[in-house]
């Protein structure tokens, strides 16, 4: 048993369109396409000269006699399956606000199993690390996702996942060229809107409605096709073909992931359109969280000043090729 353990995990950005939901997924297989950003959860597990329990991660700060008390649902179970009850901090911090759209409860869970892992000594794989936490997600805790976020934050780089109808991922690496990397980098503008949400709040309208209609079925079908063509795009480095599909992609987004946006963030888009953008994605579930922007570079200082004044805060980003890292073990 290590004294304590530090692990850095990051977040992803999803270029292209797909769907990893389990009832599409189940019937189809699905595809996505996404990349890891220098934004990242650190997760510290360290030992306690007590019996307690003490947390503190951006959403709160506990402090309790048995893993059952734990409030924070993936924490607690977490702790349960790897048998801690006690004699344990865990403190975790976030370049990011958590439930806005970067995968945060994946790259946390990763970070977290990988940290706990590490603090008994054992070392995880990627793959196994992405299928514990989808485990922990998806069967444990019922939430209405998919891999997607998991496998991101355990591989790292420029992904496009392959979600097979048994289950199984098939993780492919992109090599794009250094100037589509520059290019996205550049004049892709990463906003978080103000508009915090849960995910799974989110896509539980969508899951119930793969209950009532098989409409959705051809709906994510037609997503995950365009979607398809613009990784081709990238993949090939037509990056102004790609430029020219992304408002595409966000109609076909709130097609089939009719929960996915709201008046107050459609405004929020619209004020990106006027100050110059002229290509917007939601990313991840939606209804609030972050939103990239083509915005061409002599746009993009009254772009930024403007989306400001409305509420939006810019995260710059660079793409990085490392999923979860152990970065201190003592």
């Amino acid at each position: 048993m290590r004294k304590s353990v530090t692990t850095k995990t990051p977040f992803r950005m999803t270029l292209t369109g797909g769907s990893d939901l389990v009832p599409y997924v189940k019937r189809y297989g699905g595809t996505a396409c996404g990349a890891t950003i220098n934004k990242f959860v650190t997760v510290k597990v360290s030992q306690r000269d007590d019996d307690r329990i003490t947390l503190n991660y951006p959403e709160g700060i506990e402090n309790v006699a048995s893993s059952a008390e734990v409030k924070n649902s993936i924490i607690r179970q977490a702790l349960s399956d790897h048998g801690f009850n006690g004699g344990i901090n865990i403190v975790s911090t976030s370049d990011i606000p958590p439930g806005s759209g970067l995968g945060s409860s994946g790259a946390f869970t990763v970070g977290l199993l990988n940290a706990l892992h590490a603090f008994k000594g054992t070392v995880r794989s990627p793959r196994d690390l992405a299928e514990e936490a989808a485990d922990l997600e998806i069967n444990k805790l019922k939430a209405p996702i998919g891999k997607y976020d998991q496998y991101m934050a355990a591989f790292g780089g420029i992904l496009h996942l392959v979600f097979e109808k048994d289950g199984s991922v098939v993780v492919n690496k992109l090599d794009f060229s250094e100037n589509t990397r520059k290019r996205l980098e550049n004049e892709l503008v990463l906003v978080f809107s103000g508009m915090k949400r849960s995910a799974s709040e989110v896509l539980n309208v969508v899951n119930k409605r793969f209950e009532t209609s098989e409409a959705i079925f051809a709906d994510i079908a037609s997503f995950v096709k365009l979607g398809d063509q613009l990784r081709g795009f990238l993949v090939e480095g037509r990056v102004d073909d790609f430029v020219g599909n992304i408002n595409n992609l966000l109609a076909a987004k709130k097609k089939c992931y009719i929960s996915c946006t709201n008046e107050k963030l459609d405004r929020f888009i619209d004020t990106g359109y006027q100050l110059g953008a002229t290509g917007a994605k939601i990313i991840g579930a939606g209804a609030g969280g972050f939103v990239y922007f083509y915005v061409p570079s002599k746009k993009q200082e009254n772009f930024k000043r403007g989306i400001t004044a409305a509420g939006g805060t810019v995260y710059p980003f660079q793409f990085v090729d490392e999923g979860t890292q152990v970065i201190d073990e003592r």
